[in-house]
This record gives C-alpha cells, structure tokens and sequence, in this order.
C-alpha cells in the first residue's frame, strides 16, 4: 500500500487494520517513514499539527533503522502511543491527572523505562492504567514514601469504581 491519502489510510484503519500495521504497508510500499507516520496519525484523530509535532520526537529513529527493521520501527511508534490521539478530559479527569502528576512530582520524576508508558497514558487519559503503572513502580520503588501514597491516595478517591473492582497488582 503506497496511497497515504488520509481517506484510504482511515478507510484501512475501519477495516480494523491495526494503526502499525496501515504504517507499515505505507512505509514498505515506498512511503517515506515520516509522512507514512503522520497520514496514520492523522487518521487516527490527531490534528495534522498534532501529528508533526509528535513524530518530531521521532525524526533521529529513520536514519538508525536498517533495511529489514521497518516493524521496529513500527512497534517502538505504536508503544510510544504516536497513533493515539489526545485524550479531551473532563473536569474530574483532569484532577485526577493532575494528582497523579503530583504523585510523580513527590519522588522527583520516574526512571525512564516507566516515563514513557506512563505519560502516554496521561497524554491518551488512560487515567486507570496510569494510576496502575505508578501504584506498581510505587510498590517496587518507593514503598515507604508516605508523601507519594497520600498523592496516589487522592487521585484514587476520583477515579472510577472500576478500580474498587480490581485487583491490585502484586510486586
């Protein structure tokens, strides 16, 4: 597939092809991999300047990829959350975000490894995976720091009851 008209990328996209993938086939079908990258993106609900401000992130990635690596490339956009547009967030939403983001402000950042999951969940409002993904560091990292639970504590208490329903994760 070499067409990166919006139209038929957002046509493969409700075909239920997954957003990697319809990079992919752009990219091996002789699209260069940016402009591939941004028409999925694009399609995906990102405004066309949403999409070029994130795929600069992304700009060093092609010149260190080899022939035959191009589903690396895919993969590390597609874990970076690029395809996956701007969450809007409500009123609520935004307090637990911004609690969540005070959780992290109390152990002064997290490691690298974590960041990026992390803040592509606050970026999509995958607020319930984020407040798991830091209870789990948490856990792990900074099990005594009464500061850093008593964040964590007040973003839960807005979160959905859906939390209430699962099972923490063990460490």
């Amino acid at each position: 597939m070499t067409d990166s008209d919006p139209l038929e990328v957002g046509r493969r996209l409700a075909a239920g092809e997954l957003p990697g993938d319809v990079f992919l086939g752009l990219w091996n079908g002789g699209a260069e991999p940016r402009d591939a990258a941004i028409a999925v993106c694009v399609a995906c609900g990102a405004t066309p300047e949403e999409a070029e401000r994130r795929i600069r992130e992304f700009d060093d990635l092609w010149d260190f990829l080899e022939p035959g690596e191009e589903a690396d490339g895919a993969d590390l956009l597609t874990r970076h959350g690029y395809f996956r547009p701007d969450a809007v967030l409500d009123e609520r939403q935004r307090i637990v975000l911004s609690r969540l983001h005070a959780a992290v402000d109390v152990v002064r950042g997290v490691p690298s490894g974590y960041a990026v999951g992390l803040f592509t969940r606050f970026r999509t409002g995958d607020l319930d995976g984020a407040y798991h993904h830091l209870e789990r560091m948490g856990r792990r990292m900074w099990p005594d720091d009464q500061r850093f639970w008593a964040a964590m504590a007040s973003a839960r208490e807005l979160l959905a009851t859906d939390l209430d329903r699962t099972e923490p994760f063990s460490s």
